[in-house]
């Protein structure tokens, strides 16, 4: 018998731009498309364990908001967002600073029964999170690699206890990411694991 994944479950007109993502960023990388152009999609294997582990922490949460850092063509969000359409509730805040990246997520995005739990915002994620008022409880974070750092000194005195942060690219890009992991697992006021699904998550967890 086999076995059902997420995706299965999904809508066929999610699964459909999911697919499509996917063949375009397989298309990219074979054509080599520069890497600031290209989508960059996230593996689907991350995408499964993000919407798994949203699906067990937004229902601990009355009023669940998440933050994405990194919209690029919608693929992360929207499968980040089908867990707050399992679940009923809650919001995803999802930003990029690429005007055309937006537009593309955007177009993927609408329409679909998780675009009523997406807020996609064009906007410098770094600005926007010095302003942010609203209590962020998750962050997905995947924007480029030499800006994490900052991206965790901006967010660590910003969220609550409990709050989560998952990094990707931890493994893939171990080399450009030294400081970045030696603060989040020397930071006594974070808790961290690093997970080796998809090019490596870090897990931290705020204390």
């Amino acid at each position: 018998m086999k076995e059902l994944r997420p995706f299965d479950s999904f809508p066929s007109n999610i699964q459909n731009i999911l697919v499509m993502l996917e063949e375009q960023d397989r298309k990219e990388r074979e054509d080599g498309l520069d890497r600031l152009k290209r989508l960059r999609q996230i593996p689907r294997e991350t995408g499964e364990f993000l919407y798994q582990f949203l699906m067990i922490l937004v229902p601990q949460y009355q009023h669940f908001v998440g933050l994405e850092i990194g919209t690029s063509g919608g693929y992360s969000t929207l499968w980040q967002a089908m867990a707050l359409v399992e679940s009923g509730k809650g919001k995803l805040i999802s930003l990029d600073h690429d005007p055309k990246k937006c537009q593309i997520a955007s177009k993927n995005i609408q329409n679909t029964i998780a675009s009523e739990y997406i807020t996609l915002i064009q906007a410098d994620a770094k600005d926007y999170i010095q302003k942010c008022q609203e209590s962020i409880y998750y962050v997905f974070l995947d924007a480029e690699k030499e800006d994490y750092v900052e991206f965790y000194e901006l967010l660590v005195n910003r969220l609550p206890s409990g709050a989560i942060l998952i990094a990707d690219n931890v493994i893939s890009h171990e080399k450009d990411l030294n400081d970045f992991l030696n603060r989040i697992q020397n930071d006594q006021r974070v808790s961290t694991i690093i997970l080796p699904v998809g090019k490596g998550l870090a897990l931290v967890r705020w204390r």
